[in-house]
């Protein structure tokens, strides 16, 4: 392990009274014992505790900044790790996030046309390029779980171990289609709240069968999360303004998705540039 980390894991050992921490390249599930922040190399930092803390959300701050506080140091730490693409650091984030504020998704929806920006249901993958662009192999690796083919948007399923696919089972199905029909309706009341007009939007809506919470940002996104049912208010809206400026900076990152023109009305999403 670099110096860097090191000195990183044991400050957070100490800091926070963990009893163990350690780096790894992919965020583990979540458990009420057990905190996780993003490195800025795209790793995570994992710290669990022998029984639950007491002061949870304080210590997943306290986490989280001195996470912040060692993105300088750990940037040229590990200089053969690959960086993530802003795609897959978006889906990362939106995964930190929902666990945070114990949503089963959490999605970043255009206000303007049926885009999904990203999505913890929804893997992303590669921009598919023309044949023209193949001998170049431009800015983008396709991940080696995607299909020779995928979905200009999403490859329609999730990364390995969680999250519905083609092939899961009716459950994680169920989850999808309700995150799809949430987002529709998000959409729907943001449109109607003339959020591309620059209006500010928050709309959270907590009942039985569906729940969600939705704040707009950028001038023509919203970011959602989608409960199964009755949720804390307050927790989703202080997980996600804590989370919303990094998920602005990923998502004006992201490239521009422009597929071929498809039939039956084939949606082709162009960015937006920023006055």
């Amino acid at each position: 392990m670099d110096a860097a980390l090191e000195r990183l894991v044991a400050l957070v050992r100490r800091d926070l009274g963990a009893e163990d921490v350690r780096v790894v390249d992919s965020a583990p599930a979540s458990t009420p014992n057990t905190l996780v922040a993003r490195l800025a190399d795209g790793r995570h930092l994992v710290a669990s505790f022998v029984d639950v803390p007491a002061d949870h959300d304080a210590l997943a701050r306290r986490l989280e900044m001195l996470a912040a506080t060692f993105a300088s140091a750990l940037g040229g730490a590990e200089t053969g790790h690959l960086r993530l693409s802003p795609a897959t650091s978006l889906h990362e984030e939106l995964r930190a996030l929902a666990q945070r504020a114990q949503a089963f998704d959490a999605l970043v929806v255009d206000a303007h046309s049926p885009i999904v920006w990203g999505s913890v249901l929804r893997r992303p993958v590669a921009r598919v390029a023309p044949p023209a662009e193949l001998s170049h192999q431009k800015l983008i690796d396709v991940p080696e779980w995607s299909s020779e083919a995928p979905d200009p948007y999403f490859d329609g399923g999730q990364d390995r171990g969680s999250g519905p696919s083609l092939e899961t089972p009716a459950e994680d199905a169920r989850l999808l289609v309700l995150s799809s029909a949430v987002a529709e309706r998000v959409r729907e009341l943001a449109t109607h709240a003339e959020v591309h007009k620059g209006r500010h939007f928050r709309h959270a809506e907590s009942g039985e069968g569906e729940g969600h919470f939705a704040i707009s940002f950028g001038g023509i996104y919203v970011l959602v999360l989608v409960y199964e049912g009755v949720f804390d208010e307050l927790r989703a809206e202080r997980a996600t303004h804590e989370a919303l400026s990094r998920i602005e900076r990923l998502v004006a990152a992201l490239p521009p998705l422009d597929p071929e023109p498809q039939p039956m009305g084939g949606v082709i999403a162009f960015r937006r540039q920023r006055k």
